[in-house]
């Protein structure tokens, strides 16, 4: 079993939005020569892949891979989010900011409850 396998085991609604972060993410690549906001996005979501994949071939599909993305994403989404007011949302490379920055944060939230829940399941036994 590898984690793409697993990622299809999921919910049509999660292999959806999971592969909308990948397009997105990986839309990085278009704006990375000219954009050093793009080129922090193209290294986090190249380490996140790296480590993912590193991550489950050692543990397996252990609720703490969530944790990956959760230390990775959170520091680029502040980091996205302090340099916004320099991002001109009138051209394709703002769009795409904005639309990276919320996808992160929805993905984030969902990933911390996803998180909470497991720990919560865990301590009840």
């Amino acid at each position: 079993m590898n984690l793409m396998n697993e990622v299809m085991r999921q919910p049509a609604g999660v292999v959806l939005f999971i592969f909308w972060v990948v397009f997105i993410q990986t839309l990085s690549v278009m704006f990375a020569r000219s954009h050093r906001e793009a080129r922090w996005i193209l290294a986090v979501w190249i380490g996140s892949c790296l480590a993912l994949g590193w991550a489950y071939q050692t543990w397996g599909p252990e609720p703490g891979l969530g944790l990956i993305p959760l230390v990775l994403w959170l520091p680029l989404l502040i980091l996205l989010w302090l340099a916004r007011r320099s991002v001109n949302t009138m051209f394709a490379y703002g769009k795409w900011y904005w639309l990276v920055m919320i996808t992160l944060g929805v993905f984030l939230a969902l990933d911390g409850i996803y998180l909470i829940e497991e720990i919560i399941l865990r301590l009840r036994g």
